[in-house]
């Protein structure tokens, strides 16, 4: 019989990773996107703002006496797929024998899009990689079908 403990422990996925950085006692809820953290063993959901000049929700996160304000949004998507796609024009093969510091240098370039355009949506069925000019195109779509309806 499972515990509510190992249940909640099948949906954390861990570590977390933020700007390719891997945070060990940090990790995501694969079904609704929010950062959990783990001290004594067990998982607390950590709570997230809005504040200063960030429009998404973020936390602040420390471990090994380091500390870094994440936005949930990136940290959810690149940890539960940190796999970028495969860009537009690269075959699928020479995307595989990319070495992994071009990938890791081509990370600053893909972004995180909310499909919904609502930045309090972390789920991680409404985030997507995107390219910056991708994301501000669907935007701009979104803001116009904003102002006609």
């Amino acid at each position: 019989k499972m515990g509510k403990g190992s249940k909640l422990m099948k949906d954390i996925v861990t570590p977390l990773i933020y700007n390719q950085e891997k945070w060990y006692n940090y990790g995501v809820h694969k079904k609704d996107g929010g950062i959990w953290y783990k001290t004594r063993g067990e998982w607390h959901p950590r709570k997230w703002s809005i504040g200063g000049n960030m429009k998404y929700p973020f936390c602040t996160i420390s471990e090994s006496g380091k500390k870094k304000v994440v936005s949930f949004h990136i940290a959810t998507h690149e940890t539960l797929n940190p796999n970028l796609p495969v860009p537009e024009g690269i075959t699928k093969t020479d995307w595989k024998k990319t070495p992994a510091r071009v990938k890791a240098m081509l990370r600053k370039i893909w972004q995180v899009n909310h499909i919904d355009h609502d930045h309090l949506n972390f789920s991680p069925k409404n985030l997507e990689w995107t390219t910056g000019t991708e994301n501000v195109a669907a935007y701009q779509r979104h803001r116009v079908a904003a102002k006609k309806g």
